[in-house]
């Protein structure tokens, strides 16, 4: 009885220890000097989401400029085999690891259909609305639960999926298949997917807020015309319902202009979409992605990428996708408005907290006990990357997929 008591005591007294040295004074303090050991580069490099052209046989020479934050995969990522997929995004992290650099994230358009960026590599994936038609929700989340196993054997965090946009005259010949239709079906597959993904270790990421018309924005920018109500029912209230029912890591903002809240100003450069709206009415406080820079619906309008950047960060975006390689050529202007703008240096600051605070949350940074103080370092590299265990898990849960497709689409 007595050993019992002191087991208890002493269980008692680990606990209290652990509360107090993880608590969220210590974890701010330690986040704010890890913050403050790093340069006005590496800050604002943790913004930048950008594409690598080559596979890892050919990305062997990494360079010496400012690493970003993170990367997005697409379908010439994966060419090869599975092990040339987990060694490309695994020597990357082996490369800032080793470099003492903050551990980037990866993301992928992992919709299903015709956006598969995986489909050299992995089991097939259905598009949205064929999974709807095909399949209840319990298979669904055993399809994409299946599907996210395969994504985090690959190294991959985000996936840039599913699509929040209720499907209609309005968007169908945009959108296509990679929705899951109608309100009901967006909330409740949408949620599956959601829940799936991150049971599988992966991020979801919402998309595109608060919705597209049928122009495409790699071509051109889409106006929303509804009034403020429509645009509320049909436009946002799935995202509003996702938000509150399955906690996604991201959201992705739209180009389209939404006329009757700002009729000039693109979505993810407005204040009141992105705070007004998106964090405030909703509540969302996490990720905030920006849709690709280099689109036409941008360039094409007077928004060089510099320009979009800019207005993005200030709109209250945390990751500005860019997809191409070379970002760094944008580095130089941003630090000097940071150093010369204490009001974007103050919203910069407050994003690159989500953007580190968000690490931590994905696996790739923690809090850890050090001389008796709490600091914030990235996870050992050999936690996150060993090939021969990432393969297997892949080629296991490949062929379940494998399986799982040919029961519910082999006619």
């Amino acid at each position: 009885m007595i050993k019992k008591q002191i087991s208890f005591f002493l269980l008692l007294i680990f606990c209290e220890f652990t509360f107090f040295a993880y608590s969220k004074q210590d974890t701010d303090k330690a986040l704010k000097e890890y913050i403050s050991s790093m340069s006005t580069e590496e800050k604002l490099s943790q913004f930048f989401l950008v594409s690598i052209l080559e596979t890892y046989q050919q990305y062997t020479d990494f360079t010496d400029v400012i690493p970003p934050g993170g990367y997005i995969l697409f379908q010439y990522n994966f060419t090869g085999t599975p092990e040339q997929g987990v060694k490309l995004t695994g020597e990357i992290q082996k490369h800032y690891y080793e470099k003492q650099k903050v551990p980037p994230f990866f993301a992928i358009d992992h919709e299903g259909g015709q956006v598969n960026r995986l489909r050299y590599i992995a089991s097939p994936l259905a598009s949205p609305q064929s999974i709807v038609s095909r399949v209840n929700l319990d298979t669904a989340y055993k399809i994409y639960h299946n599907a996210g196993i395969q994504l985090k054997a690959l190294g991959i965090q985000i996936n840039l999926s599913p699509i929040a946009e209720v499907k209609g005259n309005h968007n169908a010949e945009f959108i296509g298949y990679r929705t899951f239709g109608r309100l009901q079906f967006v909330e409740d597959y949408g949620k599956t997917c959601i829940n799936a993904y991150r049971d599988a270790g992966i991020y979801s990421v919402l998309k595109h807020f608060p919705g597209n018309t049928n122009d495409d924005p790699h071509y051109g920018l889409p106006v929303l015309s509804n009034s403020q109500e429509e645009i509320n029912s049909l436009y946002i209230e799935p995202f509003k319902q996702l938000i509150k029912t399955s906690n996604p890591i991201g959201v992705l903002m739209s180009h389209a202009i939404v006329s009757s809240y700002e009729d000039t100003v693109p979505s993810c450069f407005s204040s009141i979409m992105v705070n007004t709206i998106l964090k405030q009415k909703l509540g969302f406080s996490k990720l905030v992605f920006s849709d690709d820079v280099l689109m036409k619906a941008l360039s094409q309008n007077g928004y060089s990428p510099s320009v979009a950047i800019e207005k993005a960060i200030r709109a209250g975006v945390h990751i500005i996708m860019v997809s191409h390689h070379d970002y760094e050529k944008f580095i130089p202007d941003l630090v000097t408005l940071f150093n010369k703008d204490l009001e974007f240096q103050a919203i910069a600051s407050d994003a690159l907290k989500v953007i580190l605070e968000t690490k931590v949350e994905m696996g790739l940074m923690e809090y850890v006990l050090k001389n008796g103080l709490i600091v914030l370092q990235p996870i050992p590299i050999e936690k996150r990357y060993n090939t021969v265990q990432q393969v297997t898990q892949f080629l296991e849960a490949k062929e379940i997929g494998q399986k799982l497709y040919n029961q519910y689409w082999s006619n």
